[in-house]
């Protein structure tokens, strides 16, 4: 941007060089070169205020950066964190069904031993009911009182 600035410049004193010496400045030229400098102080004006922004912009940038890096460490450590905690979750569920199995087999035969016991002793109260005279009159004054 300074070299347009310089070349606005050097054009400016070229067109006031090649002007002879004879002819006067005219009113024209004298416009002109008011413009000329008015554009060169505008042209600076812009470049410094370009400045100031790009230095904006370069530190928001910066800014913003170490923000992502900041959230991208901060998402990793959760992520690594739940991972882990899923991995416990999943080995303590694993631990207690392998607990369970075992006992689970361990009921189901308590309850055919306690079914093969009932069995007995259903055949026991029958065959002593049925051998003494004593039982059967037992027996059947208590489906009386039913």
């Amino acid at each position: 941007m300074k070299t347009h600035l310089f070349t606005k410049a050097a054009l400016v004193l070229a067109l006031t060089m090649s002007i002879p010496a004879y002819a006067g400045p005219s009113k024209e030229m004298v416009e002109l070169q008011v413009q000329v400098q008015q554009l060169l102080k505008m042209q600076q004006s812009i470049d410094e205020k370009m400045g100031v922004l790009q230095d904006r912009m370069n530190t928001l940038s910066v800014h913003v950066n170490e923000h992502l890096k900041n959230l991208t460490l901060t998402a990793d450590k959760l992520d690594k964190t739940l991972r882990q905690q899923a991995a416990n979750t999943d080995s303590c569920v694993d631990q207690v069904t392998g607990q369970a199995q075992p006992l689970h087999d361990s009921l189901t035969e308590l309850r055919a031993q306690i079914a093969a016991m009932s069995k007995q002793l259903n055949d026991m109260n029958a065959t002593t009911q049925s051998t003494t005279p004593q039982g059967n009159a037992q027996a059947g004054a208590k489906e009386t009182t039913r």
